[in-house]
């Protein structure tokens, strides 16, 4: 008996969850959610009937993929995707006033079509909480928009001829996240400053001359992104910003960026990009945010002298350290100062002897993710086997011709890129990889696999492209694999 109540309160409570937009582009993060099982009597309440009763199923609200459809019922309309999926000559090229009739809207994409200009009359749409009109060729906005005082979220990312925000956008009290990436905005209307409530900012790819002082009124940001703009300093009043999580500043011409992260007072700070800053040794600054844990410092010509290992060293909590394209040819001595780090980003560099690198990166016992696309490798050595813990692995885009058998060792592996090397055929211990779920293997020499790639029960994905396999060859080895996808087609 109580097995069947618990299984009524899961579909109760299942039914009570709110509806993830299937048109929003964000991912859902997974990485914090706890698994309850619901059938294990032993964690139910010892009086349940009082709970269930507190419970009341919400309704699932219909997403409306056709303007037709909607038509039909307008005052049901609360969801509406007009996404173009498809080729550019299905897109819309004008926004439809029809929308306008959907007085109950909360939830407009119209991503990925050709639309130039919003009307004014978007303001009826007064109960509108989050509108993506992404992808598109948005010149102007109105300033109507500022007068819908529900939404949240409002995404004009990647509108290439969009020059400004509306002046009033600061009406806009309940907005959260406002995302106007690659576009073409010089100058932020000083009415920002009233938008208390934002949490996410992103101005990425723009052509913003003067770093606006009204964004650092905004204290409860989390994000700010300034990828590729044209300021060259931060304004003293940017310490306001206590609430900061995640900051980019890469690809902006500073001109003493010492300065401008001595500025930076929030912290919480987790995440900070500052790649293409022609930095040639790590700001001593950069230590004093000690709750950091992702730091990108690629396309800069670093040194990586024992200070710089040292600074990062003084912050505990790194997991993260992206130094691609720093034109490194070799890495110090002293990379055990680097032990709390989880994945190192090293693409780009070119490494004069990899044999002597790779001993230096074996000390990184906690390791599990290493990117060396692009690197000068042309030979993996044995002590490959010793990164252990290693889930995810680059070697794309090399010159390798084998692999060691060591390569079995790395029984934590999930994910293998080898794409775009010269490997004519793979160790047998490949087999010993039993948490491999991707495979790439595209542009090669091979013309077989070892048979010891049926122990791969849990791939999921093999790619085999542009390589020397006859449709026989490939036919073996989907009989191998059979819950695995293989992309390959016959021939180089």
């Amino acid at each position: 008996m109580r097995n069947i109540v618990a299984i009524w309160l899961l579909l109760t409570v299942s039914a009570c969850m709110p509806e993830i937009p299937k048109g929003d582009p964000s991912e859902t993060d997974t990485t914090n959610i706890v698994k309850v099982n619901p059938l294990d009597t032993n964690t139910l309440p010892p009086v349940i009937t009082p709970v269930l009763d507190t419970i009341k199923p919400r309704e699932v609200v219909k997403e409306y993929t056709s303007l037709v459809e909607a038509l039909k019922e307008p005052e049901k309309v609360q969801r509406l995707n007009l996404t173009n999926y498809g080729p550019k000559n299905n897109a819309l090229t004008r926004f439809p006033e029809e929308i306008v009739q959907f007085t109950n809207l909360k939830i407009l994409f119209l991503t990925n079509n050709q639309i130039s200009e919003i009307p004014a009359t978007i303001n009826q749409l007064t109960n509108l909480e989050y509108l993506d009109v992404s992808y598109n060729r948005l010149r102007t906005l109105p300033d109507e928009v500022s007068q819908l005082i529900h939404l949240q979220t409002l995404s004009l990312h990647h509108n290439p001829q969009l020059a400004e925000l509306p002046p009033n956008i600061g009406k806009l009290t309940n907005l959260e996240k406002l995302e106007a990436s690659y576009c073409n905005i010089f100058d932020i209307p000083q009415s920002i400053s009233k938008l208390q409530n934002i949490k996410e900012l992103d101005l990425d790819n723009n052509y913003i001359e003067t770093f606006p002082e009204g964004i650092t009124q905004l204290t409860s940001l989390n994000v700010l992104r300034l990828f590729n703009n044209k300021f060259n300093e931060l304004p003293s009043s940017f310490s306001r910003l206590i609430n900061l999580k995640t900051l980019v500043l890469s690809y902006i011409p500073l001109r003493n960026i010492a300065q401008d992260l001595e500025k930076i007072k929030s912290p919480n700070l987790e995440t900070l990009e500052l790649a293409h800053l022609n930095l040639k040794n790590i700001p001593d600054q950069i230590s004093t945010f000690s709750k950091l844990r992702e730091l990108n410092l690629g396309d800069n010509p670093l040194q990586l002298s024992l200070h710089d290992l040292q600074i990062i060293q003084k912050i505990t909590r790194i997991e993260t350290l992206n130094l691609y394209k720093c034109a490194l040819t070799q890495l110090p001595t002293n990379l055990e100062y680097l032990n709390s780090i989880k994945e190192l980003v090293l693409n780009g560099n070119k490494f004069a002897d990899f044999n002597t690198e790779l001993v230096k990166l074996s000390k990184l016992l906690s390791l599990t993710k290493l990117d060396l696309e692009d690197c000068n490798i042309s030979d993996v050595p044995n002590s490959i086997g010793s990164l252990t813990k290693l889930r995810a692995l680059d070697l794309s885009s090399n010159k390798i011709k084998t692999l060691p058998t060591s390569i079995g060792s790395l029984i934590n592996l999930q994910q293998l890129d080898l794409d775009d090397n010269k490997i004519e055929s793979l160790p047998t211990e490949i087999g010993r990889l039993q948490h491999l779920e991707v495979l790439f293997l595209n542009v090669n020499y091979l013309t077989t696999l070892p048979e010891s790639m049926k122990q791969l029960r849990f791939l999921k994905r093999l790619y085999l492209d542009t390589n020397g396999f006859t449709p026989q060859e490939i036919a073996k080895i989907r009989q191998w694999l059979p819950n695995c996808i293989v992309i390959a087609h016959p021939g180089k």
